[in-house]
């Protein structure tokens, strides 16, 4: 066996020695490799709706509220989309694959939420969270305290409010 490895060896080493040269050539001719490696992504332009939405492949994916009616940048990898504003990333999602889906993140509509504080009921991307007051006949005071309570007034629930509103004190 050892004299089959150093046979194996010798004939590597010449037929590495017969293409060296012929590499070296190569070799000065390459260019050098980017700075910036290559992104593997579709790149388009979308316009968000009055919804907050835009939509790709089949799906609606939400943004923040101060883009609507905006073109946007958005960038697809294989399992997560990318919207940007002048190469500023502004919103991520995971990507469905399915289609006619939406998703939607609350903290993209807080903004409106906090100036409407009665839709809180009634938006889309409310009803999807737990512990939401959805009777449609509920009055403003408890739809009040849900948004105090949203706005981190209530242990329970996170400071996710960015904007200052009538119904809390902050």
């Amino acid at each position: 066996m050892a004299t089959f490895n150093a046979m194996l060896l010798a004939w590597c080493e010449k037929e590495r020695n017969k293409r060296w040269t012929k590499w070296e050539q190569e070799r000065s001719a390459l260019r050098p490799l980017p700075v910036h490696p290559h992104l593997c992504v579709t790149t388009r332009p979308v316009v968000v709706n009055k919804l907050c939405l835009v939509s790709f492949d089949h799906n609606r994916y939400s943004v923040p509220s101060i883009y609507v009616g905006k073109t946007l940048t958005l960038r697809s990898h294989a399992e997560e989309i990318e919207l940007l504003d002048r190469g500023r990333v502004v919103a991520t999602h995971i990507r469905c694959h399915e289609r006619k889906q939406t998703f939607l993140q609350l903290e993209h509509y807080l903004p409106v939420l906090a100036y409407k504080p009665h839709a809180a009921t009634h938006a889309a991307v409310v009803r999807q969270l737990p512990g939401i007051p959805t009777d449609p006949g509920a009055d403003d005071k408890q739809s009040a305290r849900w948004l105090q309570g949203l706005c981190g007034h209530s242990p329970a629930a996170p400071n996710l409010c960015s904007q200052r509103h009538s119904e809390c004190d902050h």
